[in-house]
């Protein structure tokens, strides 16, 4: 079966046609503007492939959030108060349908990032485990004993307010409009970009934006190994890209935790704390994870 995976970032959307996550067919990445013209473009993607010859057969959105992703529910596919500008109350699950008449099946973009991590990649044969993204926000979501938490809502760990000295919180406030110093409000790229004028891929590697971005996210990373006891934490998106992130983020896990973790492998942060083992493919492949699974076609 092929289907088609689209990874609906905030700031742009990577569209796939595959078999699986060894058979990817064709790819294309296209900005993300306004809920029209941006589902427009997917359309005409799409449409392109399948007047080649491409029997695609489903579509599978792994969207930006908050989003409505119970499958049951009138507003399923519905965006919620999101940051993004225009983007509220848009459902571009409904809207690709009718732009390209075919099936879409939809869940947020880490749980999505996830689940196919979890059947395919750094998560794989592990029942407990954490997916966060880094990007022009940050989210989370998280596998206990196999089965996606929050449902049928899902997690905001990009949310969760990190300890901060009251120098640093006197230089910056905060980008996140609802909670100003949240995780997404000082270690995303939309963060970084407003506090220092720079996007974060223009930045040095000894810039001082990196410690406070490894800081944040280790507060986060601590967090979830207290609360969830999670098997491996897999932190992904645009950000992480920065080589030199990664060691940071581990070495103030270690500080922080100072020898007390709940499980075993959080003892040894190199293989604990992980980038995606399916790359930037992630969301992308969670997307036709979602379309094989509602067909009765998935690899897991």
């Amino acid at each position: 079966m092929i289907v088609a995976g689209i990874d609906a970032g905030g700031t742009s959307w990577k569209l796939i046609a595959a078999k699986g996550p060894g058979g990817v067919l064709a790819r294309a990445t296209i900005p993300t503007t306004t809920p029209e013209e941006t589902v427009a473009a997917a359309a005409d993607w799409l449409g392109k492939l399948r007047g080649e010859g491409c029997s695609i057969e489903t579509i599978g959105l792994a969207s930006f959030g908050p989003v409505d992703r119970n499958r049951k529910s009138r507003t399923y596919g519905l965006i919620g108060k999101t940051p993004k500008p225009g983007w509220r109350g848009a459902n571009p699950l409904r809207m690709l349908e009718e732009a390209t008449g075919l099936p879409c099946t939809l869940d947020t973009d880490v749980n999505a990032a996830l689940l196919a991590e979890a059947a395919w990649g750094a998560g794989k044969e592990l029942s407990d485990v954490v997916y966060i993204t880094v990007g022009a926000g940050v989210g989370g979501a998280a596998m206990v004993a196999g089965n996606l938490v929050g449902a049928p809502g899902h997690t905001e760990f990009g949310h969760i307010n990190p300890a901060r000295t009251d120098r640093d919180r006197e230089a910056f406030a905060g980008s996140c409009p609802y909670h100003r110093d949240c995780v997404e409000g000082l270690a995303s790229a939309t963060a970084i970009a407003a506090r220092w004028g720079d996007a974060s891929h223009l930045l040095p590697d000894d810039h001082e934006a990196w410690p406070l971005v490894a800081d944040a996210l280790a507060q986060l990373c601590v967090s979830i190994a207290y609360l969830l006891a999670p098997q491996r934490i897999i932190l992904g998106g645009g950000v992480m890209k920065r080589a030199i992130l990664m060691d940071m983020i581990r070495a103030q896990f270690v500080e922080r935790t100072n020898g007390y973790t709940v499980r075993a492998e959080a003892d040894h942060a190199d293989t604990y704390i992980v980038t995606p083992g399916l790359g930037g493919d992630a969301g992308a492949l969670g997307a036709v994870y979602l379309a094989l699974e509602t067909n009765g076609d998935s690899a897991r």
